[in-house]
């Protein structure tokens, strides 16, 4: 079990029916990562991944009402078990159009016959606005 986190780190636990390589794929393959990735109603423009310690990844999604742009850094690449990055909306939020960055671990764990995909966020508070949001 992962050690106590703060008021400011929301934890989520997927359970999925997949081996851990394929729900890697889904974080990983650019064309997969377009198709769930952002809200619900969001059709995505533009999708691209650098998937290395280092390398950046971009997504452009169009809505109904605007666009939205979100990007982030790779700092941590364990195929096919953990994925360590940033995740910054820019303009995303209706109460302030500051950029907003989040730090963000993805680890895909083996279990009996499902996939157990836990995701850490930590909001990191470069702006001073601690208003974020993820659907």
């Amino acid at each position: 079990m992962d050690a106590a986190v703060d008021d400011r780190t929301l934890r989520l636990v997927r359970v999925f029916d997949a081996p851990r390589e394929r729900v890697y794929a889904a974080w990983t393959d650019p064309e997969q990562f377009a198709q769930w990735f952002g809200p619900q109603g969001v059709s995505t423009v533009y999708c691209d991944l650098d998937v290395r310690a280092g390398g950046a990844w971009r997504l452009l999604g169009q809505g109904a009402e605007r666009r939205y742009a979100v990007s982030g850094k790779y700092l941590e690449v364990t195929p096919p078990e953990r994925l360590v990055s940033t995740e910054s909306w820019d303009g995303w939020s209706e109460i302030s159009q500051k950029r907003v960055t989040s730090l963000v671990t993805v680890s895909m764990n083996h279990s009996t016959l499902k996939t157990k995909k836990p995701s850490r966020r930590r909001t990191v508070n470069l702006t001073g606005d601690s208003q974020w949001f993820h659907q």
